[in-house]
């Protein structure tokens, strides 16, 4: 079995190292990412995800615009959402399994969409 893998949505001036005590860190864009470009980040994502598994992270930074379209990308692929925030100098996990909860929702008669 494979590390895992921690998406950096694009590889500016932070240092992400810190984060790869989760896994291996993988950079989706480098440098100056047009906000208007949303095809285009699209495309990086999809090239990027092709080989995840639903173990890996996104790691929240960045455009607002390119980490919402990796997640929502993530979670279409995997059923659910690993990702690592910057909190105090330090990397924390959340992890949302998508897939139950839409499934609650629908189940108690709850419109999730």
């Amino acid at each position: 079995m494979r590390r895992p893998r921690v998406y950096v949505p694009n590889r500016g001036g932070h240092d992400y190292s810190a984060a790869s005590k989760f896994g291996d860190i993988v950079y989706v864009t480098e440098g100056i990412v047009d906000r208007w470009e949303t095809n285009l980040m699209y495309r990086e994502w999809v090239r990027a995800l092709k080989d995840s598994h639903s173990g890996d992270y996104i790691l929240e930074t960045s455009l607002n615009t390119l980490c919402s379209i990796g997640a929502a990308c993530f979670a279409h692929l995997h059923g659910r959402l690993n990702l690592l925030l910057y909190r105090n100098g330090d990397y924390v996990e959340r992890k949302i399994v998508i897939s139950d909860l839409l499934g609650e929702g629908v189940r108690n008669g709850i419109n999730m969409l």
